[in-house]
């Protein structure tokens, strides 16, 4: 399970994705794919991948 959570985080994307989230509170999810120049689909195949490790 580890490795998973390591390999999680070791897409750049995945981990700016967490400082945004963890720095404003109740982001909506365009607003969220701004700063990281990332379409909705791709914001989500991230964010799933973060649940599935439960961040």
């Amino acid at each position: 399970m580890d490795e998973d959570v390591f390999k999680a985080l070791t897409d750049s994307s995945r981990r700016k994705l967490l400082d945004l989230l963890y720095s404003t509170d109740g982001q909506i999810l365009h607003r969220v794919c701004e700063p990281l120049d990332m379409s909705r689909f791709g914001m989500m195949k991230h964010l799933n991948m973060l649940e599935e490790q439960s961040f």
